[in-house]
């Protein structure tokens, strides 16, 4: 776990709007993130293997309905864009701000970066991070895997970037 300032970003990519992430409509239709990385792993680029960089940004729409974490928010699955030169059109592109991040490491399966969301929304955010000292931010969250690979492996290596506030640490006296 660090904290980490991430300039602007931008991601191009394929876009799902979902209604929420745990509704029954949603579990029985075809998922609209695996249909998003899907169309991105066809999409040809003009970006070389070793700069392309798998990342997915995730952001509300609205707040979520009272008593439950989760309301309608966007997924969009895409490459880091590091130079105007790498640009994949007719995808949809965004645009993040600079903010300061908590970036957590995530090793292992990758059918388990689902529970690790999971954890960390209903866990880590509520239970841990006040004890800490940090407070999310509004802003979008990131997933950002490691270079060369596409999301499609067994096994992931990723990062989950969560916009905080800025704080500061004062030395006890």
């Amino acid at each position: 776990m660090r904290i980490e300032g991430r300039g602007p970003q931008r991601i191009d990519g394929y876009a799902a709007s979902l209604a929420a992430s745990r509704t029954v409509e949603m579990m029985n239709k075809k998922d609209p993130i695996a249909e998003a990385f899907e169309k991105l792993a066809g999409t040809t680029t003009t970006m070389s293997a070793d700069k392309r960089r798998l990342a997915a940004v995730c952001f509300a729409t609205t707040p979520p309905p009272e008593g439950d974490v989760d309301g309608p928010f966007v997924f969009m699955p895409g490459y880091l864009i590091e130079s105007s030169a790498d640009v994949l059109q007719p995808l949809d592109t965004i645009t993040i701000p600079a903010q300061t991040y908590l970036v957590l490491i995530y090793q292992g399966p990758t059918s388990g970066i689902g529970d690790m969301r999971f954890t960390m929304t209903e866990e880590f955010w509520p239970k841990v991070a006040p004890f800490l000292g940090l407070q999310r931010a509004d802003g979008p969250n990131l997933m950002i895997w490691a270079p060369g690979l596409s999301g499609s492996e067994d096994q992931a290596s990723l990062e989950f970037w969560t916009p905080i506030e800025p704080y500061s640490i004062s030395p006890r006296k």
